[in-house]
């Protein structure tokens, strides 16, 4: 069921119950083993581990569950500091906007190179594809929006173009707050939004809830740190804003990291279950 429940949501046709997906919740050995009752641990081999990590994502009704290809590795030595964001007071430290005409040339260069993996992925055999970019911190933007504009969504379109027309979903996800960038974002051409707390759901629902896929928005610091109470409101405040969203998804936001308490985390779960029917 969680399969189609999950195909049905990613074309906006509102299954009877809201699908789900987690991150990191599959290697959280103490949960898993208390939800599926195989022993295993960090110390445990892969296969075993692979299996009941396996046997987790069942039993919790994952509607779709994503994995990173690409990663450092392919780069080799192929890799640079690019610099970073300006924090410090008046800019003594560096910036990608010190000098925009030399970005514009390297984004134009990575993007080039970059699409050779999104043709690869526009022939793959998933009918979605997950774009991740972490654009923003938590507060919001840390470069001004025009740069954003200028450099980076139009490149952000370049790429998801041969995703468009092979006909695959395409879901964008950022961590931090990107609440201003929801229209630009949309305007690339994506399908679904992939969401931390941060991120304003009720501006998301709002706005795109009946057009396109939304996915998250769980804070995970209540079941790090909430009681019972606190973990079935904040499941409640979510599913009170996508269920009439026909392409929401459940979804801790910023994963379920393997300090989290079980107890809380099965909370969740059961408060998830209990409301997640429309």
């Amino acid at each position: 069921m969680s399969y189609q429940n999950g195909l049905s949501a990613l074309h906006l046709e509102m299954p009877d119950k809201i699908p789900r997906t987690e991150y990191s919740a599959e290697f959280h050995w103490e949960l898993i083993q208390k939800v599926t009752g195989i022993p295993v641990s960090s110390h445990s081999l892969p296969a075993v581990q692979s299996q009941a990590s396996r046997e987790f994502v069942r039993a919790w009704d994952y509607g779709f569950y994503w994995h990173t290809i690409p990663a450092c590795r392919q780069l080799g030595d192929m890799r640079t500091n690019m610099g970073h964001a300006s924090y410090r007071q008046h800019g003594v430290d560096f910036s990608a906007g010190t000098d925009q005409r030399l970005f514009w040339e390297f984004m134009k260069r990575y993007t080039a190179w970059n699409l050779q993996y999104f043709e690869a992925l526009a022939q793959c055999s998933s009918p979605v594809v997950m774009v991740h970019d972490d654009l923003v911190w938590t507060s919001g933007a840390f470069l001004a929006p025009e740069f954003y504009r200028t450099f980076l969504f139009p490149c952000l379109k370049q790429l998801i173009r041969p995703l468009l027309d092979c006909g695959k979903r395409v879901l964008f996800t950022s961590d931090g707050n990107y609440t201003q960038f929801a229209a630009d974002i949309a305007a690339c051409g994506i399908h679904g939004f992939v969401l931390e707390p941060c991120t304003d759901l009720a501006c998301l629902c709002e706005v795109y809830g009946q057009t396109h896929v939304i996915v998250g928005n769980v804070d995970t610091r209540v079941l790090l740190l909430g009681q019972k109470a606190d973990i079935e409101a904040e499941v409640k405040r979510c599913i009170s804003l996508g269920k009439s969203c026909p392409g929401y998804f459940m979804a801790v936001g910023n994963h379920i990291p393997p300090n989290t308490p079980v107890d809380n985390c099965l909370y969740y779960n059961a408060f998830y279950d209990a409301y997640s029917r429309r």
